[in-house]
């Protein structure tokens, strides 16, 4: 089976750089127009940001078209594109602060689910406070109207629209823990039905991950053949992949997780022994759910993809990471062989790209940047030096865009200390306000300061936007 996976893999990639990626990066600029238009200027700096640098996301989402046929693979590349584009928007609004973080993010998420609702009027996602010219709107538009013109969207989108609602909910839980606590996560995933076979922390972890499930089921959807019962497959065998990208985010998210006291999945489990051997049986559970799959191979080439992204991360290549991450290479390693070399390969023609073409501004910086798109060096980052690996992380971050990351988390975190604070005064007038909103008012107060002593150390370049 892994080697039916790796001709998968050639067979995928042979169709993904003449028949996809040009489709991909012509839907992609034309959202880089849209988002240039919004008229909110914070809600413009989000959508730009996130397009600007997390562009690679979305060219790994549509390696999936690769299983739609040629005629109809131009639509599905289109839905998928905004779908992600639409996810990570999303994912960047709901964890800005909010004076009541799960409302507010479960608002924005609805967006989500009606991307896979075929027809009625779309709400107001932002109830009347933010303005982004249709933005998002027209994010669900393009992605209900592509899935409509593939030939079996009936019988998948009510399987897409209940992943949807499950990983919209799951990450707006998961951006309200900082103010809400954990126990309300928590006792959501244990109330779901995959809470029998996973641990609450890694049905959490899948759901919010979902969207990777929603590609697929786009992918499927283009199969005249396919039926509701093979979408409910799908979902159910790559949830266990999205969990295992979770937990891996968090593994690689780990220092600065604990430096900003961020959630981190991978903190639940009791130990590195229980959180090494779940890593371990998420793995072969994700593989032996794929291989049961219409179309194995390269639901297989997926699992391995999707690992390598994470384990290809300079932060992978640390003690810790090795001892966490050695029963799951140890499940995938055949998996894991083509899937690294061939995205070396990847990572040097893109390389290519941008010394011979200086692609638009920003996709090339976005290669050197991102911390997951240098797949070639995973061997060499597993021999570096803690030093080395600490000189190339540092080397990747312009300074610019970090002080302008830091100065829009720190207008949002003083409008919701207004908000908080007007909340407390009118508490006060009618016995006072409780701890919990005090508390939040002084943990946001931190947050400021600290943000604010960041931005002393910043060096201001001339890169950037300036306030």
């Amino acid at each position: 089976m892994q080697a039916t996976a790796a001709v998968a893999l050639l067979r995928a990639n042979a169709r993904f750089w003449p028949a996809v990626l040009p489709d991909v990066r012509r839907e992609l600029r034309r959202w880089d127009r849209r988002a240039a238009t919004i008229p909110d200027p914070a809600l413009r700096a989000q959508a730009v940001s996130k397009l600007r640098h997390e562009r690679f996301n979305t060219e790994v989402a549509a390696t999936l078209a690769t299983l739609v046929a040629p005629g109809r693979r131009r639509v599905a590349i289109e839905a998928i594109v905004a779908l992600q584009v639409m996810y990570d928007y999303l994912d960047g609004l709901t964890e800005q602060p909010s004076a009541d973080p799960l409302a507010d993010a479960r608002r924005l998420q609805r967006a989500f689910r009606d991307a896979f609702t075929l027809a009625g009027p779309l709400p107001d996602y932002y109830h009347g406070e933010a303005d982004d010219g249709g933005y998002l709107a027209a994010l669900v538009e393009v992605c209900r109207r592509s899935l409509l013109a593939l030939p079996a969207a009936v019988v998948v989108a009510p399987v897409a629209r209940a992943v949807a609602t499950r990983c919209g909910e799951a990450q707006a839980r998961t951006h309200a823990v900082a103010l809400t606590g954990v126990e309300q996560l928590r006792a959501w995933a244990l109330a779901q039905p995959e809470a029998r076979a996973l641990q609450w922390q890694e049905v959490a972890a899948g759901a919010a991950a979902s969207v990777l499930v929603a590609h697929a089921l786009i992918a499927l959807a283009g199969d005249p053949a396919a039926t509701a019962t093979h979408a409910r497959a799908l979902a159910a065998a790559y949830l266990t992949t999205c969990a295992l990208t979770t937990l891996l985010d968090s593994l690689v998210d780990a220092e600065a997780d604990a430096a900003s006291g961020a959630h981190a999945y991978l903190a639940y489990y009791r130990d590195e022994a229980e959180a090494a051997a779940r890593l371990g049986a998420l793995a072969r559970g994700a593989v032996a759910g794929a291989a049961e799959l219409p179309g194995a191979p390269h639901h297989l080439m997926t699992v391995g993809g999707a690992v390598a992204f994470y384990l290809s991360a300079p932060a992978a290549a640390g003690p810790r990471a090795r001892r966490l991450t050695a029963p799951l290479v140890a499940e995938l390693r055949p998996l894991l062989v083509p899937t690294l070399a061939i995205f070396s390969i990847w990572r040097r023609a893109r390389r290519r790209s941008c010394r011979i073409g200086r692609t638009r501004r920003g996709s090339c910086g976005d290669l050197r940047r991102h911390k997951w798109a240098d797949f070639g060096e995973h061997v060499a980052m597993h021999t570096a030096t803690p030093a080395t690996v600490s000189r190339t992380v540092h080397r990747t971050i312009g300074a610019q865009l970090e002080r302008d990351r830091i100065e829009q988390r720190a207008v949002r975190v003083r409008q919701v200390i207004h908000a908080l604070r007007e909340r407390a005064d009118a508490r006060d007038t009618v016995g006072g306000a409780p701890r919990p909103l005090r508390a939040a008012i002084e943990d946001f107060g931190r947050e400021l300061a600290e943000l604010e002593r960041r931005l002393r150390h910043v060096p201001a370049t001339g890169g950037g936007s300036r306030r």
